[in-house]
């Protein structure tokens, strides 16, 4: 009896160390496209000229799920949720030349590693400054 219980334990256990590496695999595959559509976005917002930062967030969606399906990545874009916020500059509300704003990109963590960990989303933060105007830019 011993030796079936030893067996079954020591197959039990070379399956979860499996399932570690490849969750661990995932999260890492998820945090790098993020990181990379994180930059995407910001270098969209900052090159778009004059936009709200209202009317930010349905361009990204639109942007990012071409990018999504252009480069094959894993993420479902119903999982990702996107705010952008203006910080600093010159204008009242719209987003225009050398205006500072804050993109977040909010993705959701894989079950398992939400279970383990308190905090339920992957949140990326980053910041941009909008392009000069066409005619101010150097040919």
């Amino acid at each position: 009896m011993n030796n079936y219980l030893g067996t079954l334990l020591s197959i039990f256990v070379s399956l979860v160390i499996a399932a570690a590496f490849i969750q661990i695999h995932v999260v890492n595959q998820i945090k790098q496209e993020m990181r990379e559509l994180q930059a995407d976005a910001v270098k969209k917002i900052e090159a778009e000229g004059n936009l709200d930062p209202v009317n930010a967030q349905p361009l990204l969606l639109s942007y990012l799920e071409d990018e999504i399906a252009t480069k094959n990545f894993r993420l479902d874009i119903n999982k990702l949720q996107i705010k952008v916020r203006r910080t600093e500059g010159i204008s009242d509300g719209a987003l225009t030349y050398n205006d500072e704003f804050t993109c977040t990109l909010t993705y959701e963590k894989p079950n398992l590693v939400s279970f383990f960990q308190s905090n339920r989303d992957f949140v990326y933060t980053m910041h941009g400054t909008m392009e000069p105007l066409p005619y101010d830019a150097n040919p």
